[in-house]
């Protein structure tokens, strides 16, 4: 039996494991499925549906679980400088699919774009 000192680490454990799962699916799986999701059923709006999935997503991973370069918006930071390429492709993509009919004057070789990024 844990000391009664002991009960609040134990607490503060059980709490980060809620906070990072449910039911042993990471929660970050849980909001990639539910952006999916939104995604599908909100076809009209889907760059608002991804960009607050992504969002959700990374505000979770700040506050509760970190990143693998590092807990925080440090770690964040740091993530983002080995992702921007692959994130920037994706944005690319999916601005090509909205219905903006502005970007094909801004933007009107987007694919393109996006080919020169790899590095």
């Amino acid at each position: 039996m844990p000391s009664p000192g002991a009960l609040p680490g134990i607490l503060d454990v059980a709490l980060g494991y809620l906070a990072a799962n449910v039911l042993a699916i990471p929660i970050d799986f849980i909001l990639f499925g539910l952006t999916l999701l939104g995604v599908a059923l909100i076809h009209r709006h889907t760059f608002l549906v991804s960009v607050t999935g992504v969002a959700a997503i990374a505000l979770h991973k700040i506050l509760f679980t970190g990143f693998k370069t590092g807990p925080g918006l440090a770690g964040f930071l740091s993530h983002l400088g080995h992702e921007w390429v692959i994130l920037i492709n994706l944005l690319c993509l999916l601005l090509r699919s909205t219905p903006f009919p502005f970007l094909d004057f801004w933007l009107p070789n987007l694919n393109c774009f996006s080919c020169f990024l790899r590095s």
